[in-house]
């Protein structure tokens, strides 16, 4: 028995095959492309998201620790404000202060991260020791200079020219 509708369906159907075989080809080859760029990706983002929590932790950790470094400067200045200590020297010592507070802090947020501390150690003793070398006469001088700040020869005496002698 013979039926011209299944007749006619049978050869689009064979035609269609012949068809979708290029496009599943393109189909298989944009699907391991997509693989690939996937698999790249995660590569990438894997070990992101991995230290994602550590990450979040040190950055938490670095504003409540400039927070706090903020707030020990205040301390200190008005510290050195009641203690009536010399401008010249208050100036210098909180600097000296917040910089040591600053590495410090730095430190910490790296180690926080994983980062390993030998080479920051060192790094931070070399450059000390570099400094310290390189401005060896100057700081000499600057240490004679807050030997004479601490000592305060000249509070206390004024020299007066009409009577010629110390007050």
């Amino acid at each position: 028995m013979y039926i011209p509708f299944l007749a006619q369906s049978a050869t689009p159907v064979a035609t269609a095959t012949q068809e979708t075989t290029p496009v599943q080809a393109v189909a298989d080859t944009v699907s391991g492309e997509v693989e690939q760029a996937t698999s790249i990706l995660s590569r990438i983002f894997t070990p992101f998201l991995n230290g994602l929590p550590s990450l979040i932790f040190a950055l938490i950790f670095l504003l409540i620790g400039l927070f706090l470094v903020k707030q020990i400067m205040r301390i200190v200045r008005h510290a050195f404000e009641r203690a009536n200590m010399d401008r010249i020297m208050s100036s210098f010592l909180r600097s000296v202060i917040k910089i040591v507070l600053y590495i410090i802090l730095f430190v910490i947020v790296l180690s926080l991260l994983d980062v390993p501390m030998d080479s920051i150690v060192a790094v931070i003793a070399s450059a000390g020791v570099a400094v310290a070398l390189a401005l060896k006469d100057s700081l000499s001088n600057l240490a004679g200079g807050f030997i004479i700040l601490f000592s305060k020869p000249s509070q206390g005496r004024r020299y007066r020219r009409d009577q010629r002698h110390y007050r």
